[in-house]
């Protein structure tokens, strides 16, 4: 009975996911697009591997080693499933399977790997589009209309300095300052209906949105126009 004594090493990979971007009516938001792991290398864990007979022998016997250096790599089917397969002529080969999720070719040293294509679903847009909110009017961002009876922020002026988003008819707003967070990150974004002075928003700022008909909405505030009438350039997107 013979038994090869042999160890694989430890592998890390870095996966990195890529987003791709799309610009709607002046809001820039995430576009689903296939996204890939980064490939990476994975060599047979040894150079030289030896084979021997490990059964406890009478001690007038002995066995002689049988050593081989790495002969050739493949990817075959063990139990069902890919494996990774390094060879080491008359003295065997080890193997193990191949990582879940990736695709693996051989090459002279051991494989080429890289995970699989998974495209990432977005979620259903209800409504987008750009609007300019005057002063004092309230935009429904579920219609992407100017609505007072159902709209969800009102552009609030209480003096030509003291301006505010103030939510409107049950809605909730946060202010996401500097980047879009999405459907998922705005609805976990601590939603309130306190107003927002319009102080702490520049442009580039993001605001998210619980509508008054409970959808998550963000928009992005593109412009500032001063002057008379005040008002605000947004791009948004609201979710089913």
């Amino acid at each position: 009975m013979t038994k090869l004594r042999l160890h694989f090493g430890t592998v890390t990979t870095l996966k990195a996911m890529v987003l791709g971007m799309a610009t709607v009516a002046g809001l820039t938001v995430l576009a689903a697009e296939p996204v890939r792991a980064q490939a990476y290398t994975m060599d047979c864990p040894l150079e030289w591997a030896n084979r021997t007979i490990t059964d406890r022998l009478p001690s007038d016997w002995w066995t002689t080693p049988i050593g081989e250096r790495l002969s050739g790599t493949r990817v075959g089917r063990i139990g069902g499933q890919n494996a990774l397969i390094c060879e080491y002529g008359a003295a065997g080969t080890i193997q193990r399977y191949e990582p879940e999720g990736e695709d693996c070719t051989a090459n002279s040293r051991g494989f080429a790997c890289q995970g699989r294509a998974v495209v990432r679903a977005t979620p259903p847009v209800h409504s987008t589009g750009g609007v300019e909110v005057p002063g004092t009017y309230v935009i429904d961002l579920d219609s992407g209309r100017l609505d007072t009876a159902r709209g969800d922020v009102w552009l609030q002026a209480v003096t030509a300095s003291e301006r505010y988003l103030t939510p409107s008819n049950g809605a909730q707003i946060s202010n996401a300052r500097n980047r879009g967070r999405g459907k998922d990150g705005c609805a976990s974004a601590g939603l309130s209906n306190n107003r927002l002075p319009m102080s702490r928003v520049d442009v580039g700022s993001w605001i998210c949105v619980r509508t008054s008909e409970g959808r998550i909405s963000e928009f992005r505030v593109n412009e500032i126009r001063g002057g008379s009438p005040y008002s605000l350039v947004l791009g948004y997107t609201t979710w089913n």
